[in-house]
């Protein structure tokens, strides 16, 4: 089996030692289409949240951490109440980190939860505004990535 490799620091993906594209850079053309007229200072701002946002998740699921920076608690309750609002939904994988098998681009999904429904792929979003072209894009993507 191929291994996968993610360098973190570059958000770059390597399979078997080669660079491949992620899902983030592949639709990095939409993504400078919807961000273009905000202030890069504010996307710096907002990128920070959402990377608290996330860690703030992932440690209440994995530590049961209750206390959190006050700008973030918002959108943990938020998720809590997703969570109790289907409580029969399994996460068999939470930060999974995979790729296409067939078309060779690298991704880290969020969450994916088992369903009495089948399989539900998740992406945390903090953005004031929703991005349905945009998001819909990327959940294809890691879509196909995880079927394949």
């Amino acid at each position: 089996m191929s291994e996968l490799k993610f360098n973190e620091e570059k958000h770059q993906y390597f399979l078997d030692g080669v660079l491949i594209p992620s899902v983030s850079e592949i639709i990095k053309p939409i993504h400078d289409k919807i961000y273009k007229d905000i202030n890069k200072n504010t996307l710096e701002v907002a990128s920070d949240k959402g990377t608290r946002v996330h860690r703030a998740i992932e440690f209440m699921s994995k530590y049961n951490l209750n206390k959190f920076d006050e700008d973030v608690v918002g959108y943990v309750n938020a998720y809590k109440k997703f969570r109790n609002d289907n409580p029969n939904w399994e996460l068999p994988h939470y930060e999974l980190r995979t790729y296409n098998k067939a078309l060779l681009y690298g991704m880290t999904i969020d969450e994916v939860y088992q369903t009495e429904k089948g399989i539900v792929i998740c992406d945390l979003k903090t953005t004031n505004t929703a991005h349905l072209g945009a998001w819909s894009v990327q959940l294809s993507a890691y879509k196909a990535g995880f079927e394949s």
